[in-house]
């Protein structure tokens, strides 16, 4: 067993959880850092400059680590923020209407939904 330093289950569980808590947190703050990106661009019409934020590597070390079974759908959901993001950080806006732009985030926001509900059935698991 991996983890033997837990003396019962209660422990391990509660583990688990607090690592499922964070991957929750996380997914949040990586929809929020493109939300915020989305409304600088529409606020000032002008390209946003690229700052490392390490919400994604973090997010997916711990779901390599702690939530194995939710790893593919975290792929497809990276794409999906990979691809928004990209997206908007490229100024595309500016060459094109903004009813692209809305499809996108509704994409962007119904994938986030789903995933985040996949979340919420792994820390089940950890009950």
């Amino acid at each position: 067993m991996i983890l033997k330093f837990f003396t019962n289950k209660k422990e391990k569980k509660q583990f688990y959880r607090t690592k499922i808590e964070e991957i929750f947190y996380l997914t949040d703050k990586a929809f929020d850092n493109i939300i915020r990106t989305q409304q600088k661009i529409l606020d000032t019409n002008h390209t946003v400059s690229y700052n490392f934020d390490d919400t994604s590597s973090k997010l997916s070390m711990l779901i390599q680590f702690y939530a194995i079974d939710i790893e593919e759908a975290y792929k497809t959901y990276i794409q999906v923020l990979t691809s928004t993001g990209t997206y908007l950080t490229d100024g595309v806006l500016k060459k094109h209407d903004n009813s692209q732009l809305q499809e996108k985030m509704k994409f962007y926001f119904s994938e986030h939904q789903k995933f985040k509900k996949l979340i919420r059935q792994e820390a089940n698991k950890h009950i």
